[in-house]
């Protein structure tokens, strides 16, 4: 019995609070402050430091120094965002898994209201936690989706599921150990975990009146960055167009034409933006990078644009 499992019974959960860090020393000290800060203090916090040039693993080791709970590690060379986290995965010490972006913050609650989320849902064995805004509640709701319930929440009711970022999910290391890690794919590492690991086993929907994280934006965001990149839409088309092959029973006929379309729809859209921008160099990777036959996505692209179409 791992202590994970030993934490359950007894009625309260083992946290490992996961923070990948490179470069962001302006904002690690609230970081980690924001975890020290939790209702639910039965937890660990695994910083681990991806070879940055500023004072970031000093102030993580500064830390350390005050609170036993904080484990500071340092990678030999630079892995990146997805094999860095993977590599806090391999240094966790629990069951449950909740990473925390090193320029972002916990709610002193958060942990807390995972804990009901794991307590409330325990007899379906979840493969993992994900957290959706929802204005319209007064308190928090727990939402058990089957395979199928969440695969037609995002392509058919094109609602948040496969699109919550690792701040926003709460991962079991035992299921991760099993169905495997992240991908080291850029930008799209979470979004092709969610596919793979919704396509098998039931997942847990937090709505919450509030979020549970706050996400700083700011120009050394690596996301901000790749964004900038019309091209990266296909990279996320393609894990939509993979792993809906594994999910065809999920949806009828009808509804896969018009997902396929759909989809179709937002590669000529892209090549729009590029037109627009007056940008060669994005025209090229966007076409380069296209998952559609380039006949069809500029047909497409001379027309307006229809998602429902």
């Amino acid at each position: 019995m791992d202590a994970g499992n030993l934490s359950v019974e007894e009625g309260k959960i083992q946290f490992s609070v996961l923070t990948t860090v490179f470069n962001m020393e302006e904002f690690l000290g609230e970081c980690i402050e924001s975890v020290l800060s939790q209702t639910h203090v039965d937890f660990e916090l695994v910083i681990v430091d991806d070879q940055s040039i500023d004072d970031s693993f000093q102030i993580a080791s500064s830390y350390a120094k005050l609170d036993p709970r904080i484990r500071v590690f340092r990678n030999r060379q630079n892995l990146g965002d997805y094999s860095n986290r993977n590599e806090a995965i391999r240094l966790a010490r629990f069951e449950y898994l909740k990473f925390l972006d090193a320029d972002d913050t916990l709610l002193p609650s958060a942990l807390e209201v995972y804990q009901r989320a794991v307590l409330s849902t325990w007899e379906i064995s979840p493969s993992y936690y994900f957290v959706v805004m929802n204005g319209e509640l007064t308190s928090v709701r727990f939402k058990a989706l089957t395979s199928e319930r969440a695969y037609r929440r995002y392509y058919v009711e094109r609602r948040r599921t496969f699109d919550a970022a690792p701040t926003s999910c709460l991962y079991r290391r035992s299921i991760l150990h099993e169905d495997g890690v992240f991908e080291p794919l850029p930008q799209i590492g979470d979004f092709e975990l969610a596919h793979r690991l919704s396509l098998t086993r039931p997942s847990v929907m937090i709505e919450t009146p509030k979020p549970l994280a706050n996400w700083r934006m700011h120009p050394k965001q690596q996301s901000m960055k790749i964004r900038q990149d019309l091209s990266i839409g296909s990279d996320y088309l393609r894990v939509s167009l993979k792993y809906l092959k594994f999910a065809e029973s999920f949806f009828s006929l009808e509804e896969r034409k018009r997902i396929d379309n759909r989809l179709c729809h937002m590669e000529s859209q892209a090549i729009r933006s590029a037109i627009k921008r007056a940008s060669l160099s994005q025209l090229i990777r966007v076409i380069r990078n296209l998952n559609f036959a380039l006949h069809r996505v500029l047909r497409k692209s001379l027309r307006p644009f229809p998602l429902d179409r």
